[in-house]
């Protein structure tokens, strides 16, 4: 697991993501990662905001839409 910090350049926004990492090791040297994948696991700051539906989504939408919020 490892957490990286970005900040925007232009409003100095700073965002806080979690992401799984694999880290392939050199030849040789354990070491040393040569090569790594990361895959994105969320967002921990700031907290997303669900997004709005629009006025034409139709009930059984908007009901679930509110449950998973």
């Amino acid at each position: 697991m490892e957490e990286q910090v970005w900040s925007c350049d232009f409003c100095d926004m700073a965002v806080i993501e979690l992401y799984s990492v694999i880290r392939f090791p050199m030849e040789g040297n354990e070491h040393i990662a040569v090569r790594r994948e990361q895959t994105f696991i969320s967002r921990v700051w700031p907290v997303r905001e669900p997004c709005p539906l629009s006025q034409d989504a139709p009930d059984e939408v908007c009901d679930l839409f509110l449950e998973a919020g």
